[in-house]
C-alpha cells in the first residue's frame, strides 16, 4: 500500500519503455549520419550521396529492444559520476554545458559545409578529430583507469585497415 507522502513510481514496463525510447533516440542521433547516409563514387568520379534508412531503422529498433529488455530485467541503479567531480568543477561547468553543446553542434554542422569544396581539408579535419578522440580515449583508459589496453589500439588498426 502507498502512503499519502510516498510518490507513486511508474510501472516497470513504462519506465523501461521510456529508457528504451531515450536509448533509441540517442542511437538515431549517433547513427543517422554514419549509417543512414553513404557516399559512393559516381560515374564521373564525384561523390554521390545515397541513403540507407532501412538499415538505420533496423539498428535503432535493435537498440530499442535491447535497452527495453535490459531495463525491464535489470533494475540496478546507474553509476553516478557526481561524486568524482570536485565542487569547483561542478560550479564552473554547470552554466557552460548548454553553451558547449550548442557550440559543438554548430561546429559539427558547419565544418563539412565549409570544407565541401576541398576534399583535402575535410579529410584533414576528420583525421584531426579521429586522433583527438583516440587521445581522449587513451587518456581515460590509461590515465584515469590505469589500464594498459593494447586492444584499444588494435580496434583503431582494424578500423583503419578496413576503411583503407
Amino acid at each position: 500500500m502507498l502512503r499519502d507522502n510516498e510518490p507513486s513510481k511508474p510501472p516497470a514496463f513504462v519506465a523501461a519503455a521510456k529508457e528504451a525510447a531515450l536509448s533509441a533516440l540517442v542511437a538515431f542521433g549517433l547513427f543517422v549520419a554514419l549509417i543512414g547516409f553513404r557516399t559512393d563514387q559516381g560515374p564521373t568520379g564525384a561523390l554521390v550521396l545515397s541513403t540507407r534508412f532501412g538499415a538505420l531503422a533496423a539498428i535503432v529498433a535493435a537498440v530499442f529492444v535491447g535497452a527495453f529488455l535490459r531495463a525491464l530485467f535489470s533494475r540496478d541503479a546507474g553509476i553516478s559520476l557526481d561524486r568524482l567531480l570536485p565542487a569547483r568543477v561542478k560550479e564552473v561547468t554547470a552554466g557552460l554545458s548548454g553553451y558547449a553543446a550548442i557550440a559543438f553542434l554548430a561546429l559539427a554542422l558547419v565544418v563539412p559545409a565549409l570544407f565541401y569544396s576541398s576534399r583535402y581539408y575535410l579529410d584533414l579535419a576528420i583525421l584531426i578529430a579521429t586522433y583527438t578522440m583516440l587521445g581522449f580515449g587513451l587518456n581515460i583508459v590509461v590515465g584515469l583507469a590505469g589500464l594498459l589496453d593494447l586492444g584499444y589500439v588494435a580496434f583503431y588498426a582494424v578500423g583503419a585497415y578496413s576503411s583503407a
